[in-house]
């Protein structure tokens, strides 16, 4: 909310800390599925962490749902990924449609392959050091 990427206007979707995989697996498929891109008038905002990720790339079908949901969202948040994971993610976005336009945000050397991945990369100086913005 600080970083104003989700406001107050926001339906958000937090797929963070789930420690059922399968919830995540079956809520990311209810939601892709509908034909809307709002909940209650609100645009979506989906949140996500490298546990939900690793549980949705291990499944084709998850995976779609991923991509799909992800496309109905304003904003896209991930957490907590390992570096392939933000790639890939930045990856799936772009394949989804070749219109879509990402961009990544990152501070560290971790962040470096998803920078390079994306669009817009924008690397910033942070307390990991320089290694992302050089």
């Amino acid at each position: 909310h600080s970083a104003g990427l989700l406001g107050a206007s926001c339906a958000l979707i937090d797929l963070c800390d789930n420690s059922d995989p399968r919830d995540v697996t079956t809520l990311i498929a209810e939601v892709a599925e509908e034909n809307t891109s709002t909940i209650d008038g609100k645009p979506l905002a989906l949140v996500i962490d490298g546990k939900s990720v690793t549980s949705l790339f291990k499944n084709a079908e998850s995976l779609k749902h991923l991509e799909k949901l992800s496309s109905k969202c304003e904003t896209v948040i991930a957490c907590r990924l390992s570096p392939i994971q933000k790639s890939q993610l930045v990856r799936m976005m772009k394949s989804a449609d070749p219109t879509n336009l990402t961009a990544a945000i990152g501070d560290g050397g971790n962040d470096v392959s998803m920078l390079q991945e994306a669009h817009i990369g924008l690397a910033i100086i942070g307390k990991e050091g320089t290694a992302a913005a050089q």
